[in-house]
Formats: structure tokens, C-alpha cells, sequence
């Protein structure tokens, strides 16, 4: 009887991979799921988001889904209560759609259940909610979500981002740097390092045609630009505003690839930024308006369609607005 020997099959080594292997799938696979989850948030349809949210704000039914129309409110200080709202900005969002719509606060409008008054001080009767509720039932509006921001988070945010680029006309540096020289005794006597509030100093030599100076500013140098008032009206204040707004996203766009400075944002917006907005919400609302290029800007109340008496704007044609509104926003929809 032979007896033969069973040849073994050669085991193949399995070669060890060393830490470093480990932690850079690891981190693929982060990147992965990351991706995945913002390409999910981004393809929620906005009309999920239009559903009311404790109080009644009186929403309008009859405007199209696609787009959603977010309350953006400045304030002086959100933790001292309420107060008028200085800053009132109506974002606009959508696939194809990223507007800025500012509604100037000296709008005389029908207050529910405080009779006529301007439109800012909404937030003083009744917070967000009752602001909300103003502005749809003046104006035919379906806003069901806020943002509040006070300026001191306005000045950290940007920043946290780095500062913003924009332009400036010579007349707007000098009042920046003149505010600048009202407020200082104030900063220093808080404890303040000057050397965090340098004076501004535009390129003019690089001015375009219309005066216009690029600059980078910081925090609090922003923050002043987009208070500005005295050198021409209201109407050239919310022109700044949505200007900064615009320049911040351009700002966040560049760095988005950051994670420590979406860290820093973040935190900031979740200890000191009232909103109404749950997360799944702001990070697919988020997402899409930066994937959108610069945002359309336009004001309420429209030319012609209000009287200017100095202090207020009254006898306004709200109907003319709604439907200026309507042109601006839904038509690129």
C-alpha cells in the first residue's frame, strides 16, 4: 500500500498593515460619508421646510414651493430681550434661486394687535414670530423660519471667516474711521486692545470709476460698515448690508474646505444665534446657497410705491410690492 504525502497548499501572508494604512481608509471613508450626507441635504426639497413652527404667522398659501423664504433679523443684543430690530433681510432659496430682499425699518405697516407702526418695531411687541406675521400679512409673504443675529455675533463670525473683501466709496472709510474715534474710549475702557481695531484704509489707487476702493475689513470694521447711516439714508445702509451678506458667503465659499474654521462657525452659531431653523434645515439651506453664484438683491418698499415723509414711509402700495417681490424672486425659479 503507497501511502502519498497530500501536497499543502501554500498559505499566502497576509501582509500587516501598519497604522498608518488604518487611519487614512479611516479618514477616506470619512470623507465619503461626509460627502454623501451633504449631497443628501442638498437634494431636500425646500418645501419640506415650509410647515409652521409653534405660533401662527399667518403664511401665505398660494406662493410657489420651490422656493423657501428665510428671516434674517439684526439686533442690538439678543440676551438683553427684545428690542427694535435694526436689520430686516428676507433670504430667498432655492435650487436655481439665492436672493437677498432688505425691508427698510422705517415701513409703516399694520401691526397684529398693535395697530399701524414701522416695521421694526415688530420685534419689540412680539420677537420673530410677530415679525414674521407683520411682514406676511402686509405683504403676502409664506415666512415660517428666522435667524436672529445681535452685531457683537455679526463681528465674531466674520471674524472667525478671516474678515470679508469688498468695496468702499471714500465717504463711507471716513465714517467707518470716524465712529471708529467716537467708540474708542468705550473699547478701551472695557479693556479692549486698540491694536484689534485698526483704522480702515482702502486702496484708492485701485478706485473704479464710481469711487469704489477694494478693502478687507474685519469683524468690527464690518460691523460699522453695515450700520452706516448718516452719510446718505437708509436705502444706501440696507445696500451695504445685503452687500456684506454677499461678501461673507464669498468668504465662507473660499474656505469651506477648512473643517477647523466651519468648526469655529458653528460653534458661534449654535451658543449665540437665535433661529427657529433645525439643524437638518440650515445645513441643507446652507448647502444650496453655496452652491449658488452671488445673490440678486432688491428692497421693500419699491420706488414709487410709498411716500417718504423724512422720518417713516407711509401709505405704502403693498400689492405693488407682493408682486415686485413675486418678479424677483419666483421668476428665475
Amino acid at each position: 500500500m503507497i501511502y502519498e504525502e497530500k501536497s499543502k497548499k501554500k498559505r499566502k501572508k497576509r501582509r500587516r498593515r501598519g497604522p498608518a494604512a488604518f487611519f487614512g481608509r479611516l479618514i477616506l471613508r470619512l470623507i465619503l460619508l461626509v460627502l454623501a450626507a451633504g449631497l443628501i441635504l442638498y437634494a431636500l426639497p425646500v418645501g419640506l421646510f415650509l410647515t409652521e413652527r409653534g405660533e401662527d404667522v399667518s403664511p401665505a398659501t398660494d406662493l410657489d414651493t420651490g422656493v423657501f423664504n428665510l428671516l434674517i433679523l439684526g439686533v442690538d443684543n439678543v440676551s438683553q430681550g427684545t428690542r427694535r430690530s435694526d436689520t430686516l433681510l428676507i433670504a430667498s432659496v432655492g435650487y436655481q434661486t439665492f436672493c437677498l430682499t432688505s425691508v427698510l425699518r422705517d415701513t409703516m405697516v399694520e401691526i397684529p394687535g398693535h395697530g399701524m407702526g414701522k416695521i421694526n418695531a415688530a420685534y419689540n411687541y412680539g420677537g420673530a414670530e410677530l415679525t414674521m406675521r407683520t411682514l406676511n400679512q402686509n405683504f403676502g409673504l409664506n415666512l415660517t423660519r428666522y435667524v436672529v443675529v445681535d452685531f457683537a455675533t455679526l463681528a465674531d463670525l466674520i471674524n472667525a471667516l478671516g474678515g470679508v473683501d469688498l468695496s468702499l466709496t471714500q465717504k463711507e472709510q471716513d465714517e467707518i474711521n470716524r465712529i471708529y474715534d467716537i467708540s474708542l474710549p468705550r473699547l478701551t475702557a472695557k479693556g479692549y486692545n486698540l491694536s484689534d481695531f485698526p483704522k480702515v484704509q482702502a486702496n484708492f489707487s485701485a478706485a473704479d470709476a464710481d469711487g469704489y476702493a477694494p478693502v478687507h475689513l474685519d469683524g468690527y470694521q464690518a460691523l460699522v460698515y453695515a450700520r452706516i447711516r448718516k452719510i446718505d439714508s437708509d436705502f444706501g445702509r440696507t445696500h451695504r448690508q445685503r452687500k456684506l451678506v454677499s461678501a461673507s458667503l464669498t468668504a465662507l465659499k473660499q474656505n469651506a474646505w477648512k473643517p477647523w474654521l466651519l468648526y469655529r462657525l458653528g460653534k458661534i452659531a449654535w451658543t449665540q444665534v437665535d433661529t427657529n431653523l433645525n439643524p437638518l434645515e440650515a445645513g441643507s439651506l446652507g448647502l444650496k446657497i453655496l452652491a449658488q453664484g452671488k445673490a440678486e438683491s432688491l428692497r421693500l418698499p419699491a420706488d414709487g410705491t410709498f411716500t417718504d415723509t423724512g422720518s417713516a414711509l407711509t401709505e405704502v402700495d403693498f400689492a405693488a410690492n407682493r408682486q415686485a417681490f413675486l418678479e424677483f424672486v419666483y421668476s428665475a425659479h
